[in-house]
């Protein structure tokens, strides 16, 4: 949770006692970007790639199993943000391909298909007896028209 995207962001790592290191720049697709470093306190290294011209995430990489319960073994892996859209006065990426670039080979897309912030959930969502049956308040009509498989 304490990664940027998440709860907080980039700004916010500094004060909660996280480190952040500027290594340089890269090109990604064909646009200049900022790598990156953050130190996590608990010492986990992730990297991310800020396009140069708005600072929105396009990349983040770092070294991990990615699905730990079927394969334990640690690859660097590679998230490339995209289809950004405004969110309460945030721009948000909506798609995420990873890539395990230590094997080089696609290990999934994740697709949002809505954000909502600071919704009011109610005392009972959150009840042991409604946790199972309850579903979250998400509207189905809101699957894209076409998508793509990789």
């Amino acid at each position: 949770m304490e990664l940027p995207g998440n709860l907080f962001t980039l700004l916010d790592m500094p004060e909660r006692g996280n480190q952040l290191e500027l290594l340089g720049e890269e090109i990604r697709e064909g646009k200049p970007a900022y790598l990156l470093k953050v130190i996590l306190k608990d010492d986990h290294h992730k990297f991310y790639l800020l396009d140069k011209a708005d600072g929105t995430i396009l990349a983040s990489r770092d070294l991990r199993a990615f699905h730990p319960d079927l394969d334990n073994r640690e690859v660097l892996v590679e998230t490339r943000y995209s289809d950004f859209r405004p969110v309460k006065g945030m721009i948000r990426p909506f798609l995420s391909d990873n890539y395990d670039l230590t094997n080089k080979r696609w290990l999934g897309t994740s697709q949002i298909l809505d954000i909502r912030t600071n919704m009011d959930f109610g005392e009972a969502m959150f009840a042991p007896e409604t946790l199972v049956a309850t579903e979250w308040p998400v509207e189905r009509d809101v699957l894209p028209a076409k998508t793509t498989q990789k």
